[in-house]
């Protein structure tokens, strides 16, 4: 098995989004690890990570 995947990674600090190679995890105890080979985004992610649609916090 491969060491690494790639994965899509939002940097908070930076509001950025990257493809990236990461170290696969290894499950703990009690634990699976799943391969995912399809996924999606859901567009109003995409407008929270942009600001059009900010985030509610709780009041």
């Amino acid at each position: 098995m491969a060491e690494t995947m790639r994965a899509q990674r939002f940097h908070a600090d930076t509001k950025t989004i990257a493809v990236e190679d990461v170290p696969i995890p290894e499950p703990g105890p009690g634990e699976v690890l799943v391969k995912v080979e399809f996924c999606g985004i859901c567009h109003s992610d995409l407008s929270l990570i942009d600001g059009t649609f900010p985030a509610l916090l709780p009041e």
